[in-house]
């Protein structure tokens, strides 16, 4: 049994998707061979602070792990995405107050976590995305943030080793070419979700905890293939905009494939269409054919090719229209052109439009 102990981060190792409920209400847990507690979003900083909230539940949760019991701490991402930054102002270099934070945190849990075996996960790929936490918003840029992340993972990684702990690692498979987090296992953006157990046990092996029962890998694998809720697509909930608006899509995207389309055409070669989440389509098993617009003025956008909205088009299921403000007249634009025969669907109106009428095509 390992003990996994921290922020919201320890959700991953529920086997569920989205942010567990804390230590101390009632939760769910799919995944074997794990103990899972949600402290609260709290910083590792807060951690190594003699007398903060944030010890004194580290505390209470260790109580349940007897002497010997393998720990898992996992606190540190929010220190990297908000604290670090906005303390490392004028002289004090954003990696020189990551290693300090670093060094406090695991310093202090290993002495809270005194006679049990002890590790702690690195911190996971920056986001780049904006984080719904109003308190701890992500601050600086994504270089700032991936700076404090690499001295943050470096500092406790040499830390770990004069106090007899390890570090759990798998940034480099959970990160794109990019350093950015990868899709693929992250559905907000900022947690790493179940479809990654796989490779976080792989990182546990290779830390020198191997498992070996054979029922936390069969339920890992199987877990694995759970694809997130639209619910859990961005951070924030249905509050943030750009989260409804990734439901809204995958909505729309799933009338596509229920329709009988496995490759779209985008409507619309404008801003909206260039900020449109292509993973997102692929996820819904479509592939992208082209993009229409009245006058383009590329050749390709995002490697899609770009042509003019004209009849007798082929080559496509379905039409996706991409603008948030003449969603209204693209879909008259379209069935004026291609017909009432060719599926039209929006993302953000679900009333039928209206007989076709000539228009432009509005950007």
């Amino acid at each position: 049994m390992i003990h996994v102990i921290g922020d919201s981060h320890v959700s991953v190792f529920t086997g569920l998707h989205g942010v567990c409920p804390r230590y101390d209400e009632a939760r769910s847990q799919a995944m074997p061979g794990f103990r899972v507690w949600h402290v609260g979003a709290y910083l590792a900083f807060s951690v190594s602070r003699a007398g903060h909230e944030a010890r004194r539940r580290v505390r209470a949760c260790l109580a349940h792990a007897p002497a010997g019991a393998r720990v898992l701490m996992c606190f540190g991402e929010i220190d990297c995405r908000n604290h670090v930054v906005k303390r490392a102002a004028g002289d004090r270099r954003i990696s020189g107050v990551a290693a300090g934070v670093a060094r406090a945190y695991v310093r202090a849990a290993a002495r809270l976590a005194r006679g049990r075996d002890l590790a702690f996960m690195a911190v996971p790929p920056p986001t780049v995305a904006q984080h719904g936490n109003t308190i701890q918003p992500t601050q600086g840029t994504f270089a700032q943030r991936r700076r404090a992340v690499e001295a943050f993972n470096h500092a406790m990684k040499r830390e770990a080793r004069a106090v007899g702990a390890r570090v759990v690692s798998a940034g480099d498979e959970l990160a794109t070419r990019a350093g950015e987090p990868n899709p693929a296992y992250f559905a907000d953006g900022v947690h790493v979700d179940p479809r990654a157990l796989p490779v976080l046990l792989a990182a546990l092996a290779k830390a020198g905890w191997a498992i070996t029962d054979p029922t936390t890998h069969v339920a890992a694998a199987s877990l694995a293939a759970v694809p997130p809720p639209p619910t859990v697509s961005l951070p924030g909930g249905l509050n943030d905009a750009g989260a409804a608006r990734a439901v809204l899509l995958e909505l729309a995207l799933s009338r596509c494939r229920a329709l009988g389309a496995r490759s779209i055409a985008i409507l619309g070669a404008g801003r909206h269409t260039r900020d449109l989440p292509m993973e997102a389509i692929a996820r819904a098993g479509l592939s992208v054919a082209a993009i229409l617009d009245d006058e383009p003025r590329v050749d390709h956008l995002g490697g899609v090719p770009v042509r003019r909205l004209a009849r007798g088009l082929r080559g496509f299921g379905a039409v996706l229209v991409s603008s948030d403000a003449y969603e209204q007249r693209l879909m008259e634009r379209a069935h004026a052109v291609l017909g009432r025969a060719m599926p039209v669907v929006p993302i953000y109106s679900w009333r039928t439009a209206p007989p076709p009428a000539a228009s432009k095509l509005a950007r």
